[in-house]
């Protein structure tokens, strides 16, 4: 889901709460993300993360094995932009184009929130005097947004158009909805005490 910057505070000698920032942005790697036909697809994610520790073994100051609770609320963005006139439409025997219909933008339901709890087993070590790593293991519940499309045009598409995206994006639907919503989640970090 990104990277997260945050701070912690050490409420005992076995429990940690951190809060943190979380962000990714799929253009800052230094490949492209490719879907059928060759299709650029976008991932970019902004959110706010809540974290409790608790040390089974160990504890905040050493090194130890901890049990996680977190939360996280996202605004998740997967989109993919399709220049409609590449585009062919077969009805029959015919092949239609629609050089004017412009560009198709496929995406998670903007400005969604949603929130993302999870439960993870981790292992907390001490590198050096004030550096700390991270590795967990778990699983989340994660429900993404319905996916959407719209269009830079101004009028409306043609309906053999609208309704090949409606198809596509209905697809997408299914699939999303066929993948199940609690998923694994590992974690790996570095923390710099002041």
């Amino acid at each position: 889901k990104g990277f997260n910057l945050g701070v912690f505070k050490n409420l005992s000698n076995k429990n940690q709460l951190n809060i943190g920032i979380l962000y990714f942005d799929s253009e800052i790697l230094p490949f492209d993300i490719k879907v059928r036909n060759d299709r650029k697809l976008q991932y970019k994610n902004i959110g706010l993360n809540l974290s409790f520790k608790r040390f089974l073994i160990g504890d905040v100051l050493t090194s130890g094995i901890y049990m996680g609770l977190n939360g996280e609320v996202i605004s998740p963005s997967l989109k993919s932009r399709i220049n409609m006139a590449n585009e062919s439409y077969q009805s029959g025997n015919i092949t239609f184009t629609c050089s004017a219909c412009g560009n198709l933008l496929i995406e998670t339901d903007p400005d969604k929130l949603i929130f993302i709890p999870s439960l993870t087993l981790g292992y907390e070590t001490k590198i050096r005097q004030n550096l700390k790593a991270d590795f967990s293991l778990g699983v989340q519940y994660v429900n993404y947004p319905e996916i959407v499309w719209s269009y830079d045009n101004d009028y409306e598409l043609p309906s053999y158009v609208s309704s090949r995206v409606d198809e596509w994006v209905d697809d997408l639907n299914d699939y999303k909805h066929s993948i199940s919503n609690v998923i694994p989640t590992l974690k790996v970090g570095l923390t710099y005490m002041f």
